[in-house]
């Protein structure tokens, strides 16, 4: 079902199939009819790799491949990681990682040995090993190590958990032969290279007309930081977490039409505000 609107418009489908059809039609539509003119892209950024890939192959099913050439598909991670694979020299030396830096997939072990033994007994003045041990592994990962973006100088005062996450950060960036980066990890640094680079964010802005972000219910606060960096929508900033519980629906926004906020079971009203803010920043940088 569409429902169309003049205010945000909601475009429900129980159908996976249906709902990157739907987005195939729309970015076919926009690349023939010139509404993405070239040399202008269309970006299209999704949780999971099959489903980039999945939507690549359709429009160029429908376009002639002059216009399925224009359209880049891909995953959040694949998106931060050419960010920082092209731009990230231009970090601050605090954030910067060697070019050569290498993918590493840390676990829950992982992070207990850095936490436990690796990161040793924090200055006196900032607490004890024994309030470093309380710190959960789950707490130290999601919310002390990538659950908010990057200062550019770091902890001016740091709490223990804030100066066992700038260690882990140090040490993957700087110390060793070579740098070593998660996913997550990268995904910050590139919405910190794109925070102090207006630069690279114009650069975004003026190759990109249009914005497309499949599977928004899987979407992190690293990925959605991320894009809302890119695309800051007027007025004040939207700082609550997103959070969507059981949805089929799809998001996407354009400057071809209204701004777009999609609606979903679940957490509904906080779903769709924080899309219509983001929807907004694209219409006014489209």
């Amino acid at each position: 079902m569409i429902c169309c609107l003049l205010s945000p418009t909601a475009v429900i489908t129980a159908s996976v199939p249906r709902k990157t059809e739907l987005l195939a039609q729309r970015a076919a539509y926009l690349l023939q009819t010139g509404i993405a003119p070239p040399p202008r892209r269309i970006l299209a950024i999704s949780f999971k790799r099959d489903a980039a890939t999945n939507l690549a192959a359709r429009v160029r099913q429908r376009c002639h491949r002059s216009h399925a050439g224009r359209l880049d598909s891909m995953t959040f991670d694949a998106f931060a990681k050419s960010l920082v694979d092209r731009f990230g020299q231009a970090l601050p030396e605090r954030w910067r990682p060697r070019p050569d830096y290498e993918l590493m997939f840390p676990n829950d072990t992982a992070f207990r040995g850095f936490l436990f033994q690796d990161v040793g007994t924090p200055p006196k003045a900032i607490g004890s090993y024994a309030d470093l041990q309380a710190i959960s592994i789950k707490t130290f990962e999601r919310s002390l190590l990538v659950g908010s973006p990057l200062p550019v100088l770091g902890w001016p005062d740091p709490t223990v958990g804030q100066w066992a996450a700038d260690r882990f950060w140090q040490s993957s960036l700087h110390e060793g032969k070579k740098t070593f980066l998660s996913f997550p990890m990268i995904g910050r640094l590139a919405e910190l290279l794109l925070r102090v680079n207006p630069m690279a964010r114009d650069a975004l802005r003026l190759t990109y007309s249009h914005l497309f972000m499949d599977e928004f219910q899987d979407t992190t606060q690293i990925q959605y930081d991320l894009v809302r960096t890119i695309f800051p929508a007027p007025g004040p900033a939207m700082t609550e977490r997103l959070s969507v519980e059981r949805t089929t629906l799809i998001a996407f926004a354009s400057r071809a039409s209204t701004p777009i906020g999609f609606q979903s079971s679940g957490r509904t009203r906080r779903a769709s505000t924080a899309m219509v803010s983001l929807a907004a920043g694209i219409w006014r940088y489209g």
